[in-house]
């Protein structure tokens, strides 16, 4: 309000793109409830009791021995 008193010519651009910015905000918030895993490092995690991260198993996919995952050799499961 005191630049637009003072008569400034761009006193109100920049203030356009706070409620774009809330409308985002709020979008990520909401997806934040919709899933229950996540990835972290090429695994799989889901919160568990106590807040706790737990990794998620996964199922056998083509192309992996027993369903382990490429980066198994790096970790050395």
């Amino acid at each position: 309000m005191v630049l637009w008193a003072l008569e400034d010519a761009q006193a109100g651009k920049p203030t356009l793109i706070y409620p774009l910015r809330d409308l985002l905000g709020f979008a990520v918030w909401v997806a934040s409830y919709m899933g229950d895993t996540m990835e972290y490092h090429g695994g799989r995690y889901s919160l568990g009791v106590g807040g706790r991260f737990e990794p998620v198993q996964r199922k056998g996919k083509a192309g992996s021995a027993g369903g382990v995952g490429p980066d198994a050799r790096l970790r050395g499961d």
